[in-house]
């Protein structure tokens, strides 16, 4: 998102790597959450066509790319403290969550 967050902010969120994310090669990625505050907008870098901040009921009426939508709707479970919301998915995916 192009936008300045100290190192203390971040909270490890998991580390998702099943080979069949991504149709395209074998990647992993590693999320963090953060806090940013309404007021802070962020910019496209050079992975990203845009950037859209929206509200979290919107997130299953939404497409993302690879398994995005799956990290977010971890992370809201998570959050909502009902563990992994897709972990009866019928995809083998390997999570390491850091609940």
């Amino acid at each position: 998102m192009n936008i300045d967050i100290e190192l203390d902010e971040l909270t490890l969120f998991g580390i998702y790597s099943d080979p069949k994310r991504d149709a395209r090669r074998h990647t992993a990625s590693i999320a963090y959450a953060v806090d940013v505050p309404e007021d802070i907008a962020g910019r496209a870098g050079d992975d990203a066509a845009k950037v859209a901040r929206v509200h979290v009921s919107e997130i299953d009426n939404l497409d993302f790319f690879a398994d995005h939508k799956t990290i977010l709707q971890d992370f809201i479970a998570q959050r909502e403290g009902s563990g992994s919301r897709s972990a009866n998915v019928t995809v083998k995916r390997d999570v390491c969550s850091m609940k």
